[in-house]
């Protein structure tokens, strides 16, 4: 709250009690060299990448500096700080944390499970696993091999920067729909204009995209233009999840290329 650069839309991300015990049985097995691991390669390289992983990303996931014992002690954000002019969200590496715990999580569950009474156990770790980490009711989500329409169609012309609209009010259906187009974009290849993004206020960009927010504004597509873009896409199922009707275009400022389902 007091940094210059507010964080709050950041998520807090927690990796369960059940995860963090199965990572430490993991190093347990790792350390005593069960036959599970030793005796399989690639699991036993595995195992250890994860174990330098957790810490190093969680050292690097630290402020620039972190009192012990009433010492302030630099961490390596501090380093980069000095290096880089612009650095954004340290605390993001804490994703790398989560995927250690659960690589390690899993090479636990795989090496009890060889035995019968190890599968009981397993069984039950995951249902308080998975009790533990449920997200509650209403999870939005979309089917990640699914190519929507306009994607198949994008991909069968010629290059250009796609704009997706709408750009919502709200944040969890505009993150919900930022989302889902970058996860979308590989069925397509073209690149995506951002309406969104770190930046100082007062810039050319804010301005540009502050410009460019509404398609139907009559100085949209000259602006859009402006920025290579050449493809604009209405989502129709993104104008009912945020509430407000599709916009009528003006005619002199855009060409209907095609219209597809949504």
């Amino acid at each position: 709250a007091h940094s210059a650069q507010s964080t709050e839309g950041e998520p807090t991300l927690f990796f369960g009690y059940s995860t963090l015990l199965l990572a430490a049985a993991a190093v347990v097995l790792l350390v005593r060299r069960h036959p599970g691991l030793v005796q399989h390669g690639t699991r036993r390289f595995t195992a250890w990448l994860a174990v330098v992983l957790v810490p190093l990303a969680f050292v690097c996931s630290l402020p620039r500096e972190v009192t012990l014992l009433g010492v302030a002690v630099p961490m390596p954000s501090h380093v980069v700080g000095e290096v880089l002019p612009y650095w954004r969200v340290y605390a993001r590496f804490g994703l790398l944390v989560g995927l250690g715990l659960a690589i390690l999580a899993a090479i636990a569950l795989n090496v009890v499970a060889r035995t019968a009474r190890g599968r009981v156990f397993a069984g039950v770790a995951i249902a308080v696993l998975a009790f533990e980490l449920a997200p509650g009711p209403s999870v939005p989500t979309w089917a990640a091999d699914e190519s929507p329409p306009y994607a198949r169609w994008l991909a069968e012309h010629p290059g250009g920067t796609v704009a997706m609209y709408p750009q919502a009010e709200t944040p969890n259906t505009f993150l919900y729909l930022m989302n889902r187009e970058y996860a979308r974009q590989r069925f397509h290849g073209h690149p995506l204009y951002d309406l969104s993004g770190g930046g100082w206020t007062g810039t050319r960009a804010e301005a540009i995209r502050i410009l460019t927010r509404n398609p139907e504004d009559e100085l949209t597509p000259g602006v859009l233009a402006a920025q290579g873009v050449r493809y604009i896409v209405l989502r129709h199922d993104g104008y009912e999840l945020s509430g407000s009707p599709v916009p009528p275009l003006p005619r002199d400022g855009y060409r209907l290329a095609a219209r597809v389902p949504k």
